[in-house]
């Protein structure tokens, strides 16, 4: 069942900070200001959030989401790829690129859920230990 979360764009970049050090306190702090980021919210509750970068003029990344231990499997991280996505699309984004842990089933899958398809980057730009997932404008 998807979750009645409002899901918005926004440029609280605190909150995104927030959130990001809350669910990878392991992962080394990223450029918060050179993305466009979203969150989904329950009432006043920050429990997800993603960013997308735009590359160049066709090309964006959809960098990195959280969602909340408790706010997990309601469907809100497939929620902010769609969005990420059409504001894309709006945007006359052509491509969308972004990656997962191999081990990262759940991401995975939504992205394939939102027609992601794997693909072998001519360079590696995280490694080699990720999958590297692409979707075109129709």
């Amino acid at each position: 069942m998807l979750c009645q979360m409002i899901i918005r764009q926004t440029s609280d970049l605190d909150e995104i900070k927030r959130l990001d050090r809350m669910l990878f306190s392991a992962d080394t702090p990223i450029n918060y200001a050179q993305s466009h980021w979203w969150l989904a919210k329950d009432g006043n509750k920050s429990v997800a959030y993603a960013g997308l970068k735009v590359v160049d003029k066709n090309l964006a990344f959809l960098s990195r989401a959280g969602v909340t231990q408790n706010a997990r499997g309601k469907g809100i991280h497939r929620r902010l790829i769609q969005v990420r996505t059409r504001w894309a699309w709006l945007h006359q984004l052509n491509t969308l690129i972004t990656y997962t842990l191999v081990s990262n089933h759940p991401s995975s899958n939504n992205l394939i859920r939102t027609g992601f398809l794997l693909y072998d980057p001519e360079w590696a730009w995280v490694g080699r230990g990720v999958l590297y997932w692409i979707k075109t404008k129709v």
